[in-house]
């Protein structure tokens, strides 16, 4: 089923990162979890995190062959509270 069936719009860049910074409020994730949680596929969280980590608004705190950990930063929690 493609979003034209389901009558779904794209989301937009802010909309996507803005949930992913609520989905990562709720606890350090990993980019598997981030995906799951947020409901936004895998490649899209690596590249939006990519700019969120960039912009200081999340930041890695592990990583590893097989895993890299992520969490919110307070100037992603001051995001969250502009963005309401």
């Amino acid at each position: 089923m493609s979003r034209q069936d389901t009558n779904q719009e794209k989301r937009t860049y802010p909309e996507i990162r803005i949930k992913l910074l609520k989905t990562l409020s709720k606890g350090q994730q990993s980019l598997n979890e981030l995906s799951k949680n947020s409901g936004i596929n895998w490649r899209t969280c690596n590249n939006h995190l990519t700019f969120l980590m960039g912009s200081e608004l999340a930041e890695e705190i592990f990583s590893s062959k097989y895993v890299r950990i992520f969490k919110i930063t307070e100037k992603g929690i001051n995001e969250l509270k502009n963005a309401k």
